[in-house]
């Protein structure tokens, strides 16, 4: 009974603690609770970490996550009913109860082991000096959010850095060592904080002042480089004036083409009256069919690019001898469409196709029939580029801008400005449209790349390379913005790089066991002597 009673109360509070550090995902208003929200969570771990099993910290973990991830995809709720979707009560309920539950749930239990592995070293007394702790279950905490890039089922959605995403100043160090440095600065602060904490009430003032130090000494680098880097002067000399054409044409109602494009077709032109407009951005998935298909509405796109002298950047899907695509076309100030064309790389599981069909039609079959397309959309393999006169465009739709490799791969391939098309009318009524805003500012700070971002219903955006944003529309309102950006050649670090701070995390993991073992050694070694 009292076992039964210590792990409901351990599970109870982990969960707490969780759905506590997701705050900031869900309130873009509080950037700098990011380094402190966790402090409970790690306060907790260094009372029990010696003392539980592995299987009582990997269930720890799993709540911690649990909480954490269900606090981050909440905004779920805000999509019922999935009337538009042809589902009932019953098949909505299934659904829903999948995004918010299940998936954290999935996630969470790959998560959960850096806690059980933060206890292996924690047991094996790698931890036994000053800023261990703090170091580990960072280096521990920053991988495992990593990880989340890897499979269909990660979905980095809810990474850390995206809390701290509304406050410039906090993530210009992205463009060094990427949102993996960012991740890291978090959980460490959070834990030294935490481990400052213990070791003053052990009284052990002299500790507890290094973790304390360490702590403010991180996080004042981090704000001083990144207002070092928001004082650079801009030396580019070329730019573009670009429009966000926003239709406000929700994908979960049915309305005829010829009425959304009327409407898109006066904020296009009055974005034309209001500056010399170079480019014009519409949303994703604009024309919800293959649009070769479509000569007239074609020369209808074509006709606008040469009347208002911008370039026109088309969401439409695209059938090819190899696959069904979410693409983006490019319109010509000279009225002929590019032959190139950019695909989505990371399609949306369920929404756009349905990944292990035969095991989900199996368990939950509502959840195989939400795509309103009838039909799964293959993914783009290349990081495809627009050449145009005025400069190299990169492409990104939706889903890809929340993974940074795929922003970072197309500005190796000569990107010097980012397009970003999305829908984001599934989240109307929910904060997930400024979480999904925030990881195109991200993305623009980790590759130094101005981010042209418009949403269906919005949230529509231009961002700069430091993460400010030009122009923004309001949700829900069929509405544009114009803004002018650099276009910019070099690489940040990060571009160049990559990932390379997490190669060095993972090398410290591997290398603090091996070297406080061979102290010890040295140590017995050198006592046996005396």
């Amino acid at each position: 009974m009292k076992t039964k009673t210590l792990w409901l109360k351990d599970a109870g509070l982990s969960l707490a603690c969780g759905v506590l550090a997701s705050l900031p995902l869900v309130l873009d208003t509080i950037p700098l609770l990011s380094f402190f929200l966790y402090i409970p969570y790690f306060l907790y771990l260094m009372a029990v970490i010696r003392e539980r099993s592995l299987r009582s910290l990997y269930l720890s973990g799993l709540f911690f996550y649990l909480g954490y991830y269900a606090g981050a995809f909440c905004f779920f709720s805000a999509m019922y009913p999935l009337d538009f979707a042809g589902l009932g009560v019953l098949g909505s309920v299934a659904v829903l109860f999948a995004a918010m539950l299940l998936l954290p749930l999935f996630q969470a239990s790959f998560a959960a082991f850096s806690v059980v592995l933060l206890g292996v070293f924690a047991k094996r007394r790698w931890l036994s000096f000053p800023l261990a702790f703090s170091l580990v279950s960072a280096a521990l905490f920053t991988l495992f959010a990593t990880a989340q890039n890897l499979t269909w089922a990660g979905v980095p959605w809810a990474s850390p850095a995206v809390g701290i995403a509304s406050a410039p100043i906090l993530i210009q160090s992205a463009s060094l060592l990427g949102s993996a440095f960012l991740c890291f600065l978090i959980f460490f602060v959070n834990a030294a904080l935490a481990e400052s904490f213990v070791l003053l009430r052990g009284c052990r003032d002299k500790a507890a002042l290094l973790a304390f130090f360490c702590a403010l000494c991180l996080f004042s680098v981090n704000l001083l480089s990144g207002g070092l880097l928001l004082t650079r002067k801009d030396t580019s000399e070329r730019t573009l004036t670009v429009a966000v054409i926003q239709g406000n044409a929700p994908s979960t109602e049915h309305s005829f083409l010829g009425t959304r494009l009327r409407r898109a077709m006066i904020e296009a032109r009055e974005s034309a009256e209001k500056a010399d407009v170079d480019l014009m951005l519409w949303s994703e998935s604009f024309v919800q069919y293959d649009l070769l298909g479509d000569a007239l509405l074609c020369e209808e796109f074509a006709a606008l690019a040469k009347e208002t002298g911008a370039m026109q950047v088309v969401g439409a899907f695209c059938k090819t001898d190899d696959g069904f695509y979410n693409a983006l076309y490019l319109f010509t100030p000279d009225g002929e469409m590019s032959e190139e064309r950019y695909f989505k790389r990371r399609p949306v599981p369920f929404g756009e196709y349905v990944p292990w069909r035969a095991v989900f039609e199996t368990l939950i079959p509502p959840l195989t029939e939400i795509s309103i397309l009838g039909r799964d959309i293959d993914a783009g393999d290349a990081p495809q580029v627009f050449h145009t006169e005025a400069g190299t465009l990169g492409g990104l739709i939706c889903f890809d801008s929340i993974y940074p490799t795929l922003a970072r791969t197309s500005t190796k391939a000569g990107a010097e400005l980012l397009l970003l098309s999305t829908d984001d009318s599934w989240f109307d009524g929910s904060y997930a449209k400024s979480l999904h805003l925030r990881h195109a500012v991200l993305r623009a700070v980790e590759n130094g790349r101005s981010v042209v971002r418009t949403g269906n219903t919005g949230i529509s955006a231009v961002i700069d390379r430091e993460g400010h944003l030009l122009a923004e529309t309001l949700p829900d309102e069929c509405t544009h913005a114009v803004a002018t950006v650099s276009l910019h050649e070099s690489g940040t670090p990060y571009t160049v790089m990559g990932e390379v701070f997490v190669a060095l995390c993972i090398t410290f993991l591997f290398a603090l066991p091996v070297g406080v073992t061979l102290r010890g050694r040295k140590k017995q070694s050198s006592d046996s002597i005396k």
